[in-house]
């Protein structure tokens, strides 16, 4: 075990949206500072950061990676001979870029929320979509998407009035069209924090009134959740099918006939709801150290 008083340098990576890291990792900056460990906040755009100068690397908040996806995939395969390695690692990070992960994970027997796949190009209609999965109404958004960007909830008896932009969104790229869960207006998604492969702490995130996104950019509310020792198992199933090493994890999803149907497996620049639990940022740091050891 590394001793705690080990001396490291690490940068804790962001983008020019977020300087000074987002809110809540500034509480991970301010528990981090009593430390031995030297952290700075770089962007990852900086073309002046010499990454081999640190000893850890970690991905924050690049909340802008998917609107410079040209950009951020160039800078992810600069990193991917970088010394020390990023974390999560580049392979991860690659992976979950892209919504289609959550094709990989069903195909590895993980429970996802039933998704039709469209290729870039032209798409049967929504109604024709809903009719042949037997939906009420369903979501669809771009395979590289966050923060409920572009994402669209439709149901059955207005599909028409979407199906115009639901056609041009599929011309310019890939698209996902979910079945929309409606318990999600009202339960909300549950959120399930992970550092290395081992939980932390839960969450529950509810949507506001007439909404069904429930980030908090779209004015969804974040409220504290003690998952039962059963969801615990079950979301630590979901991350522990990933094979790599991982830093952090984020396990979305909702439950449905009593098993955990995921929305999203965030593993590449997730927030962590530090604010949640007074506890986290010091087992967040556990972790940091355990994977500086090896």
């Amino acid at each position: 075990m590394m001793s705690s008083n080990l001396t490291a340098s690490i940068a804790l990576i962001t983008s020019p949206l977020y300087p000074h890291l987002a809110d809540d990792d500034q509480i991970l900056l301010q528990h981090l500072k009593p430390s031995t460990l030297y952290t700075e906040v770089v962007c990852w755009d900086d073309p002046s950061v010499e990454w081999n100068g640190y000893d850890m690397l970690i991905i924050r908040s690049c909340w802008d990676s998917h609107l410079r996806e040209k950009e951020f995939k160039e800078w992810l395969f600069r990193m991917a001979a970088s010394s020390p390695p990023l974390w999560n690692p580049v392979q991860v990070l690659r992976w979950n870029y892209e919504k289609t992960y959550l094709r990989d994970l069903e195909r590895r027997g993980v429970p996802i929320v039933p998704t039709v796949w469209l290729d870039q190009g032209t798409a049967p209609s929504l109604a024709e979509i809903m009719d042949k999965q037997g939906w009420q109404g369903c979501v669809f958004k771009p395979v590289i998407s966050a923060s409920g960007n572009n994402t669209h909830l439709v149901m059955r008896e207005h599909s028409d009035d979407l199906e115009e932009l639901f056609q041009f969104s599929v011309s310019r790229e890939p698209h996902l069209v979910q079945e929309f869960v409606e318990s999600i207006k009202t339960e909300g998604e549950m959120s399930f924090v992970f550092f290395g492969k081992e939980f932390s702490h839960g969450l529950r995130k509810i949507p506001r009134e007439g909404e069904f996104r429930v980030q908090m950019e779209h004015g969804g509310a974040v409220l504290p959740f003690a998952p039962d020792k059963e969801l615990i198992t079950q979301a630590e199933r979901i991350i522990q099918s990933v094979e790599e090493p991982l830093l952090y994890g984020r396990v979305d999803g909702i439950l449905r006939n009593d098993v955990l149907h995921i929305m999203e497996l965030e593993l590449l620049e997730p927030e962590l709801f530090f604010r949640i639990d007074p506890e986290s940022p010091g087992r967040f740091l556990n972790q940091m150290m355990k994977l500086l050891s090896q």
